[in-house]
């Protein structure tokens, strides 16, 4: 997540903090509407910002797994140059 969208929840999440203490009794019903859908917005941009990331670890899969085997299999094939040389 960059800086700018960094901010913009930021903003969202401080504009969220404020609302209760409004001082209109009763609450209109637009208002309180409106309070409840900020925080579905906010709720899903910080979905959004998570999903990239667990996605890309589970392209990855294993990595420790791959980089021991591959590890492996350089050290092998360098051993198997130096024994045929």
């Amino acid at each position: 997540m960059n800086t700018r969208q960094e901010r913009t929840i930021s903003m969202f999440q401080g504009v969220l903090s404020l609302m209760p203490k409004i001082m209109i009794e009763p609450q209109p019903q637009l208002f309180l509407q409106k309070a409840t859908e900020l925080q579905d917005c906010i709720m899903r941009l910080q979905q959004l910002h998570t999903e990239p990331q667990r996605a890309r670890e589970e392209i990855r899969g294993p990595v420790d797994v791959r980089v021991a085997t591959l590890r492996r299999k350089r050290i092998l094939a360098s051993r198997v140059r130096l024994t045929h040389v």
